[in-house]
């Protein structure tokens, strides 16, 4: 099904844009993610997509925009000073958070940041940190209706704990059929490709530890 711009989120031949509420998803996730979603507000949670699918140009502006300090680049301790960071230790940061460009799981239309729309109240701005998802945070309760209901509907989250590559994402759930499927597709020789023709912070870098890179980032996920 999926085609090496498919994986990279260079077309959008596999997405189909939905209204109320807006997202891009492939049109057999988006089926299950209505599913999902019926059954939650019949619990008085209202799942939406805060982000689902992203193409390649966007990925990119994440990354150079974080490279750049346009946008910030949290630590366990705070923001990254990336006036006082190595080159690796920018693209470490970076990576923690947002994938490279051409090798994020939003390219495939299979990935959801969900939120409660019922409890968000007007003003509140989504920061899309576990905090929010934890006892006490706003989306707690919808947390637990995806950790006990979304595998019936054929999702899962790839980032459910922190393996020592990307952080933890209670928001990010993954459809697991054609996920999977992408992600065998995906290999290191289709990332080394699509970067190979990219200008971005970090090519050379990227290109020499693409090993490391793969195995810590990008397959290193939680299993279904």
């Amino acid at each position: 099904m999926f085609s090496s711009a498919m994986l990279t989120g260079k077309v959008r031949d596999h997405i189909k844009q939905y209204v109320n509420p807006r997202f891009d998803l492939s049109p057999v996730v988006a089926q299950a993610y209505f599913r999902l979603a019926e059954k939650a507000r019949s619990c008085g949670i209202n799942p939406v997509p805060f982000s689902s699918f992203r193409d390649f140009d966007s990925q990119l502006r994440i990354w150079q925009y974080k490279s750049q300090g346009k946008r910030p680049i949290l630590t366990q301790e705070g923001v990254l000073d990336i006036n006082q960071a190595s080159e690796e230790e920018i693209i470490h940061g970076i990576l923690r958070w947002s994938a490279l460009p051409g090798a994020s799981r939003h390219h495939w239309g299979t990935e959801i940041d969900i939120v409660d729309a019922a409890v968000v109240e007007k003003g509140y701005k989504v920061q899309l940190i576990p905090q929010e998802y934890e006892k006490g945070g706003v989306f707690y309760d919808l947390a637990q209706f995806l950790e006990t209901e979304m595998a019936s509907f054929g999702f899962f989250r790839p980032y459910a704990i922190d393996k020592g590559g990307v952080n933890c994402e209670p928001w990010h759930i993954s459809f697991i059929s054609l996920a999977e499927e992408a992600q065998s597709l995906l290999d290191i020789n289709v990332i080394y490709e699509t970067i190979s023709k990219t200008e971005l912070f970090g090519k050379s870098w990227l290109l020499a530890n693409l090993d490391l890179i793969y195995t810590k980032y990008i397959t290193n996920i939680t299993a279904p």
